[in-house]
């Protein structure tokens, strides 16, 4: 099984929020009941701002040695010490992905996930939140269209009932998205 990812999709999918919000919705998350702050790993950011630099990776091919280009892109990424330097880092750019590696203590998680064998998950999650905004509208798994999504991304192979539908997100972290950015949000469920 594959990490889970928890999406906020914005009602208007041409949406592109001011890079002060976004630098405000990160404040509020990083200031949320009982969120923790983790970096140090390489996939424990803490606070980063990643974007495209214009250049792909290359790899070898396994069979005859030759370095093939692939479509995957070279990312830039810039660690930053507080939220209030979000906006500054991102105004720039057409394209950008802000992260948030953290971790949130069973008591106050933004929503229960279980183990494979269906068992409610009771230690800490561990939980990457990004604001993923893109150049030009994309689709989701559902479909539907979007330039802009708040994206919590959870580790250790659990995920949520799927009889629970996708509005499963804390409702104080929804409607904090939807104060911030002043629009609503739907909610959609991906398997990574």
């Amino acid at each position: 099984m594959e990490p889970y990812v928890h999406w906020l999709i914005p009602s208007d999918a041409d949406y592109s929020p001011a890079p002060r919000r976004v630098a405000q919705f990160i404040d509020q998350v990083m200031k949320s009941p009982g969120f923790e702050l983790l970096s140090g790993l390489p996939w424990q950011p803490g606070l980063a701002v990643l974007w495209p630099t214009g250049k792909f990776r290359t790899a070898t091919d396994p069979w005859t040695g030759e370095t093939i280009n692939t479509n995957v892109p070279v990312l830039e990424r810039v660690r930053l010490e507080q939220a209030s330097d979000v906006a500054g880092a991102i105004e720039p750019l057409r394209q950008y992905t802000v992260l948030l590696s953290g971790q949130w203590p069973s008591e106050h998680r933004p929503l229960s996930l279980f183990t494979p064998d269906g068992k409610l998950f009771q230690e800490s999650y561990l939980c990457t939140v990004s604001c993923q905004h893109l150049p030009e509208p994309a689709r989701t798994p559902d479909n539907d269209t979007v330039r802009f999504r708040i994206e919590f991304e959870f580790g250790k192979f659990l995920s949520p009932k799927e009889s629970d539908g996708p509005n499963i997100l804390n409702p104080s972290l929804v409607a904090m998205a939807e104060a911030t950015f002043a629009l609503p949000f739907c909610q959609i469920c991906r398997y990574s």
